[in-house]
């Protein structure tokens, strides 16, 4: 059964509803920011724009301390942004700072990936993590 926390998400954020219950049950949640006020409109507004699953997450946590395979982003592909699509994520990231929140944007479809070829796994490498 899925917590509270994790059903939230997946009534909030679109990408938490296209992951199977398996993966959404073990990401780890620290790092993701529940979108509320603002920060829904923006993430909508900036989903729509760039026709990509956008995530909110928390500016200031990448925990490490974790297995590779509880982060999102060392699971989902993250979108190729062309460069106005990235001047835009920009603009909102900057309007987002104020509340500590930045954004991921991920590719739509969803596309599964090998989470030990992920960005992120080069962070779990670098720290001795892997």
């Amino acid at each position: 059964m899925l917590s509270l926390e994790v059903r939230n998400f997946q009534r909030e954020v679109p990408l938490f509803a296209q992951l199977p219950e398996a993966m959404v049950s073990t990401l780890d949640l620290s790092g993701f920011y529940l979108p509320k006020g603002l920060i829904t409109v923006w993430r909508f507004d900036l989903e729509k724009e760039l026709r990509q699953f956008v995530v909110s997450y928390r500016a200031e946590v990448c925990n490490l301390d974790t297995p590779l395979d509880t982060h999102l982003c060392a699971l989902v592909r993250g979108a190729n942004l062309r460069e106005d699509q990235k001047e835009l994520l920009n603009q909102y990231e900057a309007r987002s700072k104020r509340f500590g929140v930045t954004y991921v944007v991920y590719q739509k479809p969803v596309e599964f990936i090998d989470p030990y070829k992920s960005a992120i796994s080069d962070l779990y490498r670098k720290y001795g993590k892997l």
